[in-house]
């Protein structure tokens, strides 16, 4: 498996940005994404920031800088591939894995 130089520039905003609540940095947290392909992080990004707002796909859209339209077309297919979605305003259920988010069946 080759690998390739990643140019970093030291004084990057993103790169001095805290990301959560243990002072990680994006520099930190970008090596544990290598190896996943952008759909797997895109989805788990998603589904995390929709725990963080409670469910609220306004919310997560905003803080994503997505459309509502695509926040709920993004959950319309995970929901399709048969992976849990939060639903809005449902309260946590302990911590979840990445693969075990709370669950809320789509109604046809």
């Amino acid at each position: 498996m080759s690998t390739l130089a990643i140019t970093k520039t030291p004084n990057h905003p993103a790169s001095q940005k805290p990301v959560d609540a243990h002072g990680l940095t994006i520099d930190e947290v970008i090596p544990h994404l290598v190896g996943h392909t952008i759909d797997e992080v895109e989805r788990e990004l998603i589904l995390h920031t929709l725990i963080h707002c409670f469910g609220s796909r306004t919310r997560s859209a905003n803080i994503l800088g997505i459309s509502i339209r695509c926040m709920r077309n993004k959950i319309h297919e995970y929901e399709d591939l048969g992976i849990a979605v939060r639903a809005p305003g449902e309260p946590r259920v302990g911590r979840t894995s990445s693969s075990r988010i709370a669950v809320r069946s789509r109604r046809r």
